[in-house]
């Protein structure tokens, strides 16, 4: 999915990054709520009536675009994959794996960031019992496509960039808490969970696990042309 990225200068505070097919709604519908949002029947003009006039308008654009629900079910269903346990053998695992992260780092590329959060703090918790059976899950499907060598930062200009060591188990389990928790946020029948967890979605991608994603689907990629 190409984003032509542009700017738009409105009455929200400062400069908001959109992209083009976002634009042409904001222009044609700005004003107009939205009545209901696909994800879990929660209704935008109710998250509206609490927020000021500028997050209003921007989290029911965002909540309305298709790059953002279409992120929001491939989170779900990356979710669903690891929690569901049904990947028979390790190389069927790292497949359906490196399909899931190539559609969330797309979709991730093309998300909106939001000027800011909610000024309330709404803590998640996950089920502690249930991450830890997914994160043994992960381990137990992985065998021996686990760890692999990378490189810190590819465009660093001196000679010794840095080789890390990498680990699989590591990349999608953090992937996974990521996205879970901010999920259980986007559900909550709350006006600032839902502001937090549109800013949670974009913000960690692109601060925490968008390298964990790429450089998973860059590892699996050899360790399928291996396993040949």
């Amino acid at each position: 999915m190409k984003c032509t990225v542009v700017r738009l200068k409105t009455q929200l505070p400062g400069w908001v990054t959109i992209t083009a097919r976002f634009l042409v709604s904001y222009v044609q519908q700005i004003g107009i709520i939205f009545g209901h949002s696909n994800s879990n029947h929660y209704s935008i003009t109710a998250i509206e009536n609490t927020l000021p006039l500028s997050d209003k308008i921007l989290v029911s654009k965002i909540i309305a675009t298709n790059e953002f629900t279409s992120f929001i079910d491939a989170a779900k269903r990356y979710c669903s994959f690891i929690e569901s346990h049904e990947a028979e053998t390790a190389r069927h695992f790292i497949l359906q794996s490196q399909n899931h992260l190539l559609a969330l780092y797309n979709l991730g590329n093309c998300m909106i960031l939001m000027e800011e959060k909610s000024d309330q703090k709404i803590e998640v918790k996950l089920d502690e019992l249930e991450f830890q059976r997914s994160l043994h899950f992960i381990a137990d499907r992985l065998w021996d496509y686990r760890y692999y060598w990378y490189v810190f930062d590819p465009t660093a200009k001196k000679k010794d960039a840095g080789i890390v060591y990498g680990d699989l188990y590591e990349d999608l389990g953090a992937i996974y808490k990521y996205l879970k928790q901010t999920l259980l946020l986007y559900g909550m029948n709350s006006s600032e969970a839902k502001q937090n967890a549109v800013w949670d979605f974009k913000w960690n991608f692109d601060a925490h696990w968008s390298g964990h994603c790429a450089n998973a689907i860059c590892a699996i990629h050899y360790f399928l042309q291996k396993s040949k």
